[in-house]
């Protein structure tokens, strides 16, 4: 499985961020471009290839944030596509389509934190999975985001996340958080993770 560009998904970024949906339990699972940082081969899967994935040794955090939010944040990420921008995140049980044609007007304030999106966007259509069903994002809604506590919580990636409410939840590490997921796969990642999902896309 691949690793994730800082501008692109893989079918491990993929993975990645089913992991944190799943530990989470929330609505969506997000983990950022510059946040995995090996690829794993072919064969047996074993703890010190996951460490190598995730070598920061994060915990797990869980947010609340509102539909408007949520789609500023994803601006954050596909700014700069198709250059790279370690503010990317990928997503799970979350897709979107950018038009790379419109000018980002995503604004930072004087210490490079993200401080709100101007009147341009570039994401030209959302949606969430809820129920089973793909839905468009509601700006006024109410949505629980699960990923590592270093961009939910601690203002890294840009601080984009940082509107955010903590929401309460048991702590578990980055590496637990693959483990568990893997465990409810019955120990073998599936064929479904060949290929990355398709849930960015661009506008042609």
């Amino acid at each position: 499985m691949q690793p994730v560009s800082v501008w692109c998904e893989t079918n491990l970024s993929d993975f990645v961020a089913d992991a944190m949906r799943f530990v989470t339990g929330a609505d969506i699972g997000v983990v950022h471009g510059g946040g995995i940082r090996a690829a794993l081969p072919a064969g047996d899967l074993t703890y010190g290839l996951i460490v190598s994935v995730f070598p920061f040794n994060n915990w797990m955090a869980k947010i609340e944030m509102t539909g408007r939010q949520l789609m500023d944040c994803m601006e954050v990420g596909v700014r700069e596509w198709p250059k790279e921008n370690g503010d990317f995140h990928i997503a799970s049980g979350l897709r979107y389509t950018i038009d790379p044609s419109i000018p980002s007007s995503v604004l930072f304030d004087e210490n490079n934190l993200f401080a709100g999106v101007g009147n341009t966007r570039r994401i030209v259509s959302m949606e969430v999975l809820l129920n089973g069903i793909w839905t468009p994002v509601d700006p006024e809604r109410t949505y629980t985001v699960g990923g590592l506590d270093y961009t939910l919580v601690n203002k890294g990636a840009s601080g984009m996340f940082a509107e955010g409410v903590p929401v309460p939840f048991e702590p578990i590490k980055d590496t637990e958080a693959i483990l568990q997921y893997l465990h409810s796969l019955g120990d073998t990642i599936p064929a479904a993770y060949a290929e990355p999902h398709g849930v960015f896309a661009v506008k042609k």
